[in-house]
């Protein structure tokens, strides 16, 4: 069986029940709400002044976008990601989100720029000499350089997305040190035109400072890769294509330069009997040898193992078209199909059955518990509970992973089940089928289930995907068997809240 579920125990501690912040938010696609829209965020900060619908359509291009699949990555729910545009607009108003629309294409043509410029300079250092193409050339030298300067500037107001804690980093304080400590000196080295500081300092064409100047721009060809990496991703090429094409710049970038340099010998620019053009020539074609071995290593290493998950991925999403189309399935339900899947396993497949089948019980019970802790603490009915029994609650939980619009649980029928929102939205309907609220990651509901035979006061509907852990009477009823004396309190608190509830049908709970 392949999952993606990961257990880990810093990210139990992030869960707290949100019910009241979603209240808040609840533009959820696919989910017809009967709430009381609330105001979209960006009205709230840009209610007046001229233009104000363009103002906003313009400053929702640096705000979080739901459509990338960054995005889909680290927010699991559309909550998470409307929570994410208000702590943005209210806190960091003037940052730019590393998930942003802006940011993505930004990426696309910097990624270009950034290649143009790799392979243009060798060519400019060779133009320059010609009067005819002089003019022309360093017109367009200067505006590739001023792009590259902006860029840095733009990435300074740049969010990034720290990988040790799983959280986008807005702050520009933050920021500033994050690149200042990071990649600004690497940047600003590929971006600023030294050959200026170079002419004013006296030093002439012939000289080995402006070779080595242009050899300077291939430290952003990394960079320029991982940017058009985006431009892949939009028209969805195959991860095997995408490694091959990376591989196919990268060597002919460096067999560009190695020509490069072997021209500037024969066009006399460094002269043919001093020593550095041997040594240069005899550098370039060891490191094109080894290059060549390297490239090849790399390729294979790439395949069988980073390239691993993606693969699996890819594949996974083609056995699901093609199972789709053989059984002549509608497309919209080839569409559910393909969102489930990536909701499920979010690009993250391995084999979680062979990693648990290798641990101790005690480990896996211990795995288990470190994340799902958090998920029953925050239940009312279970709290001054004793670990122990918080434990073997938690190592009983079962996983499930639902679809927009899927009952959880239906108004006037017995219930024997109580549920923890680990990741998505859900809807809470009166046994009148009016809407009341929604729940998120980290709420629960059905607890009362658990202790008594009673039908339920509400109906549960998932308003996107959803990953739930399920709790069953009869695995509770065995967990807590050790402690008659908290059963027996826990049953009379039960009676009480159901009592309350009844009293209020209005206002009905889900239980």
């Amino acid at each position: 069986m392949l999952t993606t579920r990961k257990v880990r125990a810093g990210r139990a501690k992030n869960f707290e029940p949100v019910s009241q912040v979603a209240r808040d938010y609840r533009a959820i696609d696919g989910h017809e709400c009967s709430l009381s829209l609330a105001e979209d965020p960006l009205s709230v900060y840009l209610n007046d002044g001229p233009c104000v619908l363009l103002r906003r359509k313009f400053k929702q291009m640096f705000l979080i976008s739901e459509t990338l699949n960054k995005t889909k990555m680290v927010f699991r729910s559309s909550l998470r990601i409307g929570m994410e545009k208000q702590r943005h607009l209210r806190y960091f108003y003037w940052t730019i989100h590393p998930f942003s629309k802006f940011r993505f294409y930004w990426e696309i043509f910097m990624g270009f720029i950034f290649l143009t410029t790799m392979i243009y300079m060798p060519l400019y250092g060779i133009n320059v000499l010609n009067p005819l193409t002089e003019r022309w050339s360093n017109k367009y030298y200067h505006c590739l350089n001023l792009i590259c300067i902006f860029d840095v500037i733009v990435t300074f107001f740049t969010g990034y997305l720290d990988k040790n804690s799983e959280t986008v980093v807005l702050n520009l304080r933050q920021v500033f040190k994050h690149y200042l400590f990071g990649y600004l000196i690497f940047d600003i080295t590929a971006s600023i035109p030294l050959t200026y500081f170079l002419f004013y300092a006296g030093y002439k064409y012939d000289d080995w400072y402006w070779t080595m100047n242009r050899y300077v721009r291939v430290l952003r060809l990394f960079t320029a890769i991982r940017y058009l990496g985006n431009l892949l991703e939009m028209i969805k090429m195959d991860n095997h294509k995408k490694l091959t094409l990376n591989r196919c710049i990268v060597f002919i970038i460096f067999v560009e330069y190695a020509t490069y340099f072997v021209f500037l010998d024969k066009l006399f620019i460094i002269e043919s009997l001093h020593l550095w053009p041997i040594i240069y020539t005899f550098i370039i074609l060891h490191c094109g040898n080894l290059f060549n071995a390297f490239l090849l290593a790399r390729m294979m290493r790439v395949y069988n193992r980073t390239g691993m998950v993606l693969r699996k991925h890819e594949h996974l999403a083609r056995q699901v078209k093609e199972y789709a189309k053989f059984k002549e399935l509608p497309d919209s339900m080839d569409r559910i199909l393909l969102q489930f899947v990536d909701f499920k396993f979010g690009r993250r497949i391995y084999d979680e059955e062979l990693i648990i089948s290798t641990l101790t019980p005690h480990l896996k019970d211990e795995l288990l518990f470190l994340y799902s802790q958090k998920l029953v603490e925050n239940v009312e009915l279970f709290k001054d509970m004793p670990t122990s029994a918080i434990k073997r609650i938690a190592v009983r939980l079962k996983p499930e992973i639902l679809l927009p619009n899927d009952v959880i649980i239906q108004a006037g029928h017995e219930g024997s089940s109580m549920y923890f929102i680990i990741a998505g939205i859900v809807a809470v309907y009166t046994i009148h089928g009016k809407e009341i609220v929604h729940l998120t990651d980290g709420a629960n509901f059905g607890e009362i289930a658990l202790l008594m035979n009673e039908t339920r006061t509400a109906s549960i509907v998932a308003a996107d995907f959803c990953e739930l852990f399920k709790l069953n009477r009869k695995d509770f009823q065995e967990a807590i068997e050790p402690f008659p004396e908290l059963k027996e309190r826990m049953i009379q608190i039960a009676r009480e809240r159901y009592t309350t509830i009844l009293s209020f049908p209005n206002e009905n709970e889900p239980q």
